[in-house]
């Protein structure tokens, strides 16, 4: 965190800045010397806590930004926890709104081989939800009543069943139907479906 504390306030001392548009997207004005791959890597890794930082501060603009004349302290406990996306802003109110909804969901089936090797692909997956925050965020009230997206670092949860063939038709149906509780799974779902009697 100091790092990211250190390079704000450097910013600020070199004539740059770093503010949250109204979408909560975040925005930079570089000096030239800022502009490296060093500063690149670390906006990159460190991009929800600076959101996160910035917002705390009512940081919303380039004014506001210079206006800080302290350091910029100001910081959330839970340095997972962060603003929602405009996507989620919209996907939390449809949920909110409607109890639940399907309306955003994008089922896939894949018929695998026997041969395929499970273990790796769940490894493959579980890679892919790790790299991106996104995948593995859910939404939470923090103090004051916002709402806000909180990144977990638990492994996707992969789930195995075995079915007849009857039954396997109306849980496939039933579960790519099935609403996703926001506030506590992520917007993922990976299962392997074994079906027992096959015509």
């Amino acid at each position: 965190m100091k790092n990211i504390l250190v390079f704000l306030n450097e910013l600020r001392l070199n004539k740059g800045a770093a503010w949250v548009d109204e979408n909560n997207i975040l925005k930079f004005s570089i000096p030239k010397k800022f502009q490296n791959d060093d500063t690149k890597s670390l906006i990159q890794k460190n991009k929800l806590k600076l959101i996160s930082i910035l917002i705390s501060n009512n940081i919303f603009s380039v004014n506001a930004f210079f206006s800080k004349k302290e350091e910029i302290l100001n910081v959330n406990s839970n340095n997972n926890i962060g603003p929602l996306s405009f996507s989620q802003q919209r996907l939390w109110f449809i949920e909110s709104y409607e109890g639940g909804t399907n309306a955003y969901h994008m089922p896939m089936v894949f018929e695998v081989l026997d041969a395929m090797d499970i273990p790796l692909f769940e490894k493959a997956v579980r890679s892919v939800v790790k790299r991106h925050e996104v995948l593995r965020s859910v939404i939470v009230q923090v103090p004051g009543g916002q709402w806000q997206q909180e990144v977990r670092e638990e492994p996707l949860a992969i789930g195995h069943y075995k079915y007849g063939l009857p039954e396997y038709t109306v849980q496939l149906r039933s579960d790519m139907d099935r609403p996703f509780d926001l506030e506590k799974e992520y917007p993922l779902r990976v299962c392997f479906y074994e079906v027992l009697d096959k015509e």
